[in-house]
């Protein structure tokens, strides 16, 4: 799989949408209502990416977005913090494409800000998810336990 370059910076991640509406398949029907039904286990992430890059890097992103992942239609690895509680807030591998081109515009004399839609395959915050409802039913066995204690007592 192609990498982002590492002479590159990565990302600041300015907002993060998880399209839980792709991961479903719905059909409307005459009379009652619509039918729903799981199409995927995991959905696709979106992610708003924005980079500052100097003249020099602002070129070089150039030539990767054309020529190594020919305009934004590749998968690419690329280090993202997808807010997995597991990592701790560390950027992990990520497979990532473009959604749609980017934006940029000139900051001064010698940077660019760039913008666009990075569309990461499979974000892996499920494990944090389990985590989150695992630590829940940990505190209420333990609310439990100490009823119960009480009662007996």
């Amino acid at each position: 799989m192609i990498k982002w370059p590492s002479i590159l910076p990565l990302p600041k991640i300015q907002t993060y949408t998880a399209q839980d509406e792709l991961a479903k398949l719905r059909t409307e029907v005459e009379g009652g209502p619509a039918r729903q039904r799981r199409e995927f286990t995991q959905a696709p992430g979106l992610y708003t990416a924005n980079f500052v890059l100097s003249n020099d890097d602002y070129a070089y992103f150039r030539g990767f977005w054309k020529y190594a992942i020919l305009e934004g239609a590749n998968w690419f690895e690329i280090r993202l913090d997808t807010g997995d509680l597991l990592t701790a807030g560390e950027p992990t591998p990520q497979s990532a494409r473009f959604v749609g081109d980017y934006s940029s515009r000139r900051l001064g004399f010698n940077y660019w800000e760039v913008e666009g839609t990075l569309e990461v395959d499979n974000p892996s915050t499920m494990d944090s998810a389990l985590i989150v409802l695992f630590s829940i039913a940990d505190d209420i066995f333990e609310m439990e336990e100490l009823a119960l204690s009480a009662e007996t007592t």
